[in-house]
């Protein structure tokens, strides 16, 4: 029997209340999955929030990344789209770092501080790979690294391809490349100005 009108009673107090909970259960569902999708598609393609295309590698040989194997010819573009190529020729340092690595900062800081200084100049050309983006954590990358005050140049490994190819296991990793290309020694974890040096002194004499 209904109730006299205007006149609710306690059975229908607690069907408006579960009504009420359904409906915040499904809105709650509905946006995590929307927020799922998004991060996932963006977690896939991360040049979508990066706005830079994927980074072009030609020839090459041997396993990727390791000592003795002689690394492609690598370009790409950096944050601010403009082409960065890696030099042929002569010796080369790879940084490869991330954006979330605290690490990785810490080294392009070290490095952009004894720069400055002028305490720091390598002879060897140092370029810097930024990879692994995870959307919205530390963001955007480049002030994440804060690359206004690096004076090296960076290529952006949008589709984490590089780090695939080298493959990389840790950030920062420094790869130590000859004149010819060939992958001479390979550092992971932080290095200090003198040992950087020093691994490119080692590899200049060679």
């Amino acid at each position: 029997m209904s109730s006299p009108r205007g006149d609710v009673t306690e059975a229908e107090r607690t069907m408006r209340r579960r009504r009420i909970v359904v409906r915040i259960v499904l809105f709650v569902t509905i946006i995590g999955l929307g927020l799922a999708v998004v991060s996932g598609t963006l977690g896939m393609k991360p040049g979508l929030l990066t706005h830079t295309d994927d980074p072009i590698m030609v020839g090459g040989s041997g396993p990727g990344g390791e000592v003795n194997s002689v690394i492609p010819s690598i370009s790409g573009v950096n944050y601010a789209n403009q082409p960065v190529s890696v030099p042929t020729g002569r010796p080369v340092v790879l940084l490869v770092v991330a954006h979330w690595c605290e690490y990785c900062k810490a080294d392009l800081a070290l490095m952009s501080q004894g720069h400055a200084a002028g305490t720091f100049r390598p002879k060897a050309d140092i370029v810097i790979v930024s990879t692994r983006h995870l959307p919205f954590l530390s963001w955007p990358p480049s002030e994440a690294l804060s690359l206004d005050s690096v004076p090296f140049p960076l290529i952006v490994d949008t589709d984490s391809s590089i780090a695939t190819y080298l493959a990389l296991r840790v950030t920062p990793t420094w790869y130590f490349i000859d004149r010819t290309g060939t992958i001479r020694k390979v550092v992971a974890g932080t290095l200090s100005l003198a040992e950087i040096d020093d691994e490119i002194n080692a590899v200049t004499r060679e």
